[in-house]
């Protein structure tokens, strides 16, 4: 009775805490589905999954566009030159003694020396032919920036969604039937990845021959379990202690009423090895040759009781099929045999009537045949 009472209370122990950690895993996998949602970009129409959003992707190849910066960067320079080339003679003749001196800003940070004649005709020229110190001076910025812009030359992409689209104020569609809006669009794009600036025409074959398309859509994806399963222990840490604990205290239950109730450890320890000993002589006492031979004896048994309920099954389904296989033969074989009999002997019958022909049988014989009859008929 008491063995009996102590085996109830360790398989509740031990029930209540494989329910413990059942449950701390159930709770554990829906937090991580409710505040780890992974949301994934694929191809349109790749996924059957409902769409959440629908974006479009720029990809802007590096390769392919260099060689449009670097044909920026030197028209930017030919135009820097062809102005320098048209510079006034006073302003010529001073950039060729004192190349340094070109902009205001260098004449002005100079320590202030009155004595210095070359700083006051500098100044002098400034002042004098400032418009074209101004556009000298816009020229070298162009032309610096497109040299930078040749330097960061690199693959680009970006992703616009519904919003982002209607952000912009104008849709992709790459679609004539808005082309000042499509325009207007795809110009501010192509400014956002860098490739602003260039003329119209260069543009658009720049559009055409570098930048390419593709629709994705925003599905919804579950999270990896497997991959996020070392968070379990850490992120359920006081559930799985009280189910471990719970399951240690019905394997451990009598050495610690024994410790408790009599407060001598060496009883209790005497239990545990008296119990390891038992284990461990059942188990060198298991017959392992027995048991797998018992286990071979069932199996075959299984195999020859299934042999022989499908010889059964066989034989009670023998005479349904071979009925079956008389009405197919009477009701459609043997009547596509006649019909085609008769329609063998009504064709030999149009033949001979129209056509002046006698069957041998042959049936190239029978095409050839008619074909001369055909001929010759029409020729009379």
């Amino acid at each position: 009775m008491f063995q009996s009472t102590v085996s109830r209370v360790r398989f509740a122990l031990s029930a209540l805490g494989v329910i413990v950690l059942s449950a701390s895993l159930f709770n554990w996998t829906q937090a991580l589905r409710t505040a780890r949602h992974q949301y994934e970009w694929v191809d349109a129409g790749a996924s059957n999954a409902p769409a959440l959003d629908t974006a479009e992707v720029w990809q802007v190849s590096g390769s392919c566009v260099r060689p449009y910066f670097v044909g920026a960067a030197l028209r930017s320079k030919a135009k820097l030159k062809a102005y320098y080339d048209l510079a006034p003679e006073a302003v010529r003749a001073q950039l060729h003694r004192s190349p340094d001196v070109l902009q205001p800003q260098l004449v002005k940070n100079q320590p202030d020396n009155n004595d210095d004649p070359d700083t006051e005709y500098a100044a002098l020229l400034h002042v004098q032919y400032a418009e074209w110190y101004a556009n000298v001076f816009k020229l070298e910025i162009e032309a610096g920036r497109w040299q930078q812009r040749l330097i960061d030359v690199a693959d680009q992409r970006l992703m616009l969604s519904e919003s982002a689209r209607e952000s912009f104020g104008g849709s992709s569609g790459r679609d004539s039937a808005a082309p000042v809006a499509t325009r207007s669009f795809d110009t501010q794009v192509l400014a956002t990845l860098g490739l602003g600036g260039f003329p119209k025409v260069e543009e658009q074959r720049l559009r055409a021959d570098c930048v390419k398309f593709s629709l994705v859509d925003k599905v919804l994806t579950s999270p990896n379990y497997l991959a996020e399963l070392w968070r379990w222990p850490v992120e359920q840490t006081a559930a799985i202690a009280l189910a471990l604990e719970l399951i240690l205290l019905s394997i451990f239950l009598v050495p610690l009423t024994l410790l408790v109730g009599t407060g001598d450890a060496q009883l209790a320890a005497q239990h545990v090895r008296d119990a390891l000993n038992r284990r461990a002589a059942k188990v060198r006492s298991f017959d392992w040759k027995e048991h797998i031979t018992g286990a071979a004896e069932k199996f075959q048994a299984m195999l020859t009781a299934t042999r022989v309920q499908l010889f059964k099954l066989g034989a009670r389904s023998r005479p349904v099929v071979e009925e079956q296989i008389v009405l197919f033969l009477r009701w459609v074989v043997l009547p596509s045999i006649a019909l085609a009999a008769r329609l063998r002997q009504r064709c030999a019958s149009l033949l001979r009537r129209h056509v002046r022909f006698q069957d041998t049988g042959h049936g190239l014989d029978l095409v050839a045949r008619i074909l001369r009859q055909a001929g010759a008929d029409r020729t009379a």
